[in-house]
This record gives structure tokens, C-alpha cells and sequence, in this order.
């Protein structure tokens, strides 16, 4: 990893910050945008709002609603069946 140029994925509402991990972003149009980690760490923010940010561990996920970013966790097994 390059500290000085990180990995991003950007999507219409989220920005995704690599930290050295395995992970899944799904972002379809028209469904709820979500961030989950299997190993590693990734940091997620929600575009537009830069105070808005989650730093995911492994089993966690970040899942844009209503109200902002929520965080909780999943089993990995059920993500990647």
C-alpha cells in the first residue's frame, strides 16, 4: 500500500478508503449503498458530508440510510456464498 496514494472506490454516495483488507462495496442505483469487511480495515465516508466517517474492522459493515452511515456487523460467510 502507498500511503500517499490510497486506493479509493467512489460511488454516487460513498467514498471507500482501502486500509489493507478484502471487502465488498455495493452501490447499485436505486438500492441502499453498503460497505462490508472481511479482513483488514476500511475507513467510509459519506460524500458531502466530511464529518461523516466509519472506520470498519473485520465483520463490520457501514450501510448508508436515511439518517447517515449506520454500523454494525455480518457474517462474512453469508456475504461471499
Amino acid at each position: 500500500p502507498d500511503s500517499a496514494r490510497p486506493f479509493r472506490i467512489v460511488t454516487e454516495a460513498l467514498t471507500t478508503t482501502v486500509l489493507g483488507t478484502s471487502f465488498s462495496v455495493t452501490a447499485y442505483e436505486g438500492e441502499t449503498a453498503q460497505v462490508a469487511v472481511a479482513t483488514g480495515k476500511v475507513a467510509v465516508q459519506r460524500d458531502g458530508h466530511e464529518g461523516q466517517t466509519v472506520v470498519l474492522l473485520p465483520n463490520q459493515q457501514a450501510t448508508l440510510t436515511q439518517k447517515g452511515l449506520e454500523k454494525g456487523t455480518f457474517d462474512p460467510a453469508e456475504l461471499w456464498a
